[in-house]
Order: C-alpha cells, then structure tokens, then sequence
C-alpha cells in the first residue's frame, strides 16, 4: 500500500485524489493547501486530516509506512516549496507541469533533483490520449521521421487570467507541445526563435507567442500560442497538433471526440481528460496517474521522466530568452 499525501487541494488536486482513492494500493494520508477551506474540503470529503499551507512538518506524522509519495497539484507558480520538501525527503514525486515557475526556481534545486534516489513524475497527459498514442505507433512501424511539427493552441483571455504576470507564458500550456515534439521526435531541440506582438514584451493581458524549434536532426517545429481570445460556445477549433513526414500528415484536434486523421488512416478514439462514470475514473488524467502508481511500485518503467520535465522546462527558458532578445537562442546556452 502506498501512502500518500496531496499537495494542492484545488481542480486537479480534486481529480487526482479521486483517482488516487480508487485504486486499492494507494491510501491518502493527508491533504495540504494554500486555502484551508480548499483542503478542509477535500479532506472531509476523503475521510483524511486538512493541513495548512507549509505546515509540511506536521503532516509528516501521518505517514505510517517508508512506502510513501508526494502528489503536488498547487498552482503552477508555487511549485518550488513543496518539491523541495520531498526532495529533502527523498519521497517519489507525483508532479504537475510545469516542474517548477522559472528557471531561477529550477536552478535553486537542480542538485537535489539529479540527486533523487526515487522517481520524479511529470505529469504530462498528452502521452497518455489514445490518439497521440497511436499517432506514435504509426510513426513507430512507418520508420519514417518527421520532418514538421506544427502545435497550435488559443486560450481566452479569461482563462488566460488565472496564470497572468504568475508564471511565464512559454512555461505554462505549451510545455506540453515542447513534450509532444520531443517525444514524436526522439531527439532534443537545438534552438529557438520567438516572436510576440511587441518586441521583447510576453506579459500583456492579450497576446500571442509564435516559436521556431529547430531539432538536433534538422526538423523543424512551429508553435503558435495565443491569450486573446473571447471566450466562444459550442465547438471551436482552437487548438491542433500536425506532424508532417515525407509521406504523410498526421493531423489531431485537440478538442475531445474529434478524430485524428492520416493521409491513409483514421484513429476513432475519443480523448477525455478526466470522466466519472459508473464511479470509476477514466480518461488521460486517470490512466497517467494509475500508471505512475504502478511506476511507483516497481512494475513498470515510467512513460515520462524527470529528464522530460527538466527538457521541458529549459526550452520554455530558451523561448523566454529569445523573446527578451529578440534573436535566436541555443539550447547549449541554457545548459551551461
């Protein structure tokens, strides 16, 4: 049985302890949030004790076992505190994206991560969509490789709002698209080039971002991003992930129950990020962290690693650098 305690009681906190509580080797121990009627609620609503934000220490004591592990659903920008906590502690890390908010942050505990005996999870879903999956296989068995990514995602500004002037915009929702291009790829990103609506700006309360990966095998990326939307009802295609290769465009939606399409097939899988139904939990959410669960156990080997939350996160610096310089920058330059 593995013990855990959830860091950050808010919309993903919520959906990750409710999978969490329905698999018959976890047990939650406990619940810390910034809000203490946030983590009051979701404590009662799990039978558990509610701790206040930082007050690490006491709920320490409710670990019974040296089976343990560490959820952190906290907003995005205040990763930092309560990953150092279970780095000092060398507890497995169930973590959402991004790693930590900036790449200061990421320097502060850079040592203590590459030092971690156990597993750091990144939590990105994308890999775990049936359609990106099978996208996968089919680049897999046509051994052919990519020679074009193209990822584009528009937020509402309402949206937009939760994270603006918090975090840095190449490290909030396109963390994932940095992921997905790698991941399809197999290889690293050797430079950036990006561009905003005002040069040298990212911080506007609507804006776009556009980006230009280059590949360490000579393909190339283009992300387009934007914050200035209103918000729309009923379907709208606001966001799309295209690989193109010598034979083939591999097109997926991201908009749930759309079906991704080849020049030669189609995938008829839906994607859900997160359902209940019949009180199980499903979808990508459910399946990645049911999976991390089994990582944790020592079943299988992790989808995602440490390394990818780590790659992630210095890409999102380069393209953070690269819209304060207004030029192109390495990534040997970050890796310094």
């Amino acid at each position: 049985m593995i013990e855990v305690l959830v860091i950050g009681p808010g919309r993903m906190g919520q959906n990750y302890a409710t999978v969490l509580n329905a698999n018959p080797d976890v047990k939650i121990v406990g619940v810390v949030g910034n809000s203490m009627n946030s983590a009051i609620k979701l404590a009662s609503e799990l039978d558990v004790p509610a701790f206040p934000n930082r007050n690490y220490n006491e709920s320490l004591s409710q670990f019974s076992s040296d089976n343990r592990a560490v959820v952190i659903t906290t907003s995005e920008w205040a990763h930092l505190e309560p990953l150092t906590f279970a780095l000092n502690l060398g507890l497995p890390v169930i973590i959402e994206k991004p790693l930590v908010g900036n790449y200061e942050e990421f320097m502060h505990v850079r040592e203590l991560l590459y030092n971690h005996k156990t597993h750091i999870l990144p939590c990105f879903t994308s890999r775990f969509d049936p359609r990106f999956y099978q996208a996968k296989k089919l680049l897999k068995s046509s051994k052919v490789t990519p020679e074009l990514f193209y990822c584009r995602r528009n937020t509402d500004y309402e949206t937009a709002k939760r994270v603006h002037r918090k975090i840095p915009w190449p490290y909030w929702i396109i963390c994932h698209d940095i992921d997905l291009i790698r991941w399809f790829s197999g290889v690293e990103v050797d430079s950036v080039r990006a561009t905003s609506r005002v040069s040298g700006k990212m911080d506007l309360d609507r804006d776009f971002l556009q980006v230009e990966l280059k590949l360490k095998n000579k393909s190339v990326a283009f992300i387009e991003s934007s914050w200035s939307l209103p918000r729309v009802q009923g379907p709208f295609a606001h966001s799309n992930f295209r690989i193109i290769t010598e034979e083939q465009s591999i097109e997926i939606p991201f908009e749930p129950g759309i079906k991704c399409a080849s020049s030669n097939s189609y995938f008829e899988y839906d994607t859900m990020d997160f359902q209940v139904q019949y009180g199980n939990p499903i979808g990508n959410t459910p399946n990645m962290i049911n999976h991390f669960v089994e990582v944790i156990k020592g079943n299988v080997e992790p989808v995602v690693s440490l390394k990818d939350a780590i790659e992630a996160l210095t890409v999102s610096e380069a393209i953070k650098l690269s819209l304060a310089r207004g030029d192109e920058v390495f990534l040997e330059e970050i890796n310094k």
